[in-house]
Order: structure tokens, then sequence, then C-alpha cells
């Protein structure tokens, strides 16, 4: 069995779209992809000394009206994930625009920290909530370990997402992930990035 076909059999049921991995030709359809998110909560940065050190806490803050945010793919991190080690899983229509993409994520093993990280997590914004991005999710976890050197020490699934970015917060949230951490400056536009994990599920490392 090739790798397309191990990703399809992840989602049996469906007969509207298949998940595969990504190649280079895949990239100008993903850029393409509505990116775009409406938000009107943000989680904002409190730094509060508690006995004589800092300490940093989040906290959702209502903003006065609905924001439109672009959400802008990174290009260096899309490119780079179609080369080994890094992976590519696109979600790809079967029929009506047959072979059109409408969501994609990208992976980078990260084997000293114990975990996958998810750098680019897509579904294209008409498309959204009709399961694919969870569909991508369980394909991420199922083919995690087999991008490591040493497959049985990833054992962590890392997302990552702007603050302003609510409604992917609420996402990771419902789906078992955890906050763990953020980067003031990880963003060039000087948003602040958060983490969310999660632990690789016992079905993820059979189907691996």
């Amino acid at each position: 069995m090739d790798e397309t076909q191990r990703f399809e059999v992840l989602n049996p049921e469906n007969t509207h779209y298949r998940i595969r991995p990504g190649t280079e030709t895949d990239l100008v359809s993903c850029r393409a992809l509505d990116h775009s998110y409406t938000s009107q909560h943000v989680w904002q940065l409190a730094v509060r000394e508690e006995s004589g050190a800092p300490t940093a806490r989040f906290h959702q803050v209502r903003l006065p009206r609905p924001l439109e945010y672009e959400n802008l793919p990174q290009p260096s991190l899309l490119q780079q994930a179609t080369q080994a080690p890094q992976l590519l899983l696109v979600a790809e229509e079967q029929f009506g625009g047959a072979g059109r993409i409408l969501a994609y994520l990208t992976l980078i093993p990260e084997e000293a920290q114990a975990l996958i990280r998810v750098t680019n997590f897509v579904v294209t914004r008409s498309r959204r909530g009709e399961g694919i991005g969870s569909q991508l999710l369980s394909a991420a976890e199922s083919c995690s370990r087999t991008l490591a050197e040493k497959p049985t020490q990833i054992q962590r699934i890392r997302i990552e997402t702007q603050s302003s970015n609510m409604p992917a917060i609420r996402y990771f949230l419902r789906h078992g992930f955890v906050y763990s951490g953020y980067d003031e400056q990880y963003y060039a536009n000087g948003e602040i990035a958060l983490f969310f994990t999660r632990m690789l599920t016992d079905a993820a490392h059979l189907n691996a």
C-alpha cells in the first residue's frame, strides 16, 4: 500500500474528499485557500509579579466589534514541508470539484522535544465545520512517528496559532489540546504565538 492509500483509509466512509501527502505542485492551491477568520475576542497577555518573580498569564478579552484577519501562511514553512523529514498533508475533493484542495497542514518532527509540530493548519473558510480539520489531525497523528528517526521518542503533537485567532483556540481546546506556552517574537507581524499540545493517542501509535 502506498502512502496516499494509507491516508485514505483513515476516512473510509467519506466519499467527498481524501487525505494524501502533498507535493510542491500543491503549494499554489494551498496558498490560494481562504485563510481568513473573524474574531471578536483575543487572548491578551498580562505580566504580573508574584512572590518576587514575573508571571505571565493570558485572559480572554472581548473586542468592541468583530475583526477580520487574513492569517496568511508562512511561505518558508509551507515550502519546506514538501521535503523530508517534514510532511505536507492535503484534503482533496473527489467529486464535483475533483482534485480541488480544501485544506492542508504541515508537520515538522522535533525529536529533542519528543513532539511533532503542526506549523500550518488551514481549512478553506467555505468548508469549515464539515469535519475536514478533524480528519487532517487524525492523519497527522497516525503518520507522526513515521517522520522521526527514532519514532518511539515522539509522544506529543503541538499546534500553534495567533493570540487573536479565537476560533482556532476554541477548536484546539475542544479537540483535547491544552495551552502549553507562547512566543512574543514568533510571527513577523508582531502577533503573539500560542502553543497547544496533546498527547498522541494509543490508536495513533498503532496506526503509525
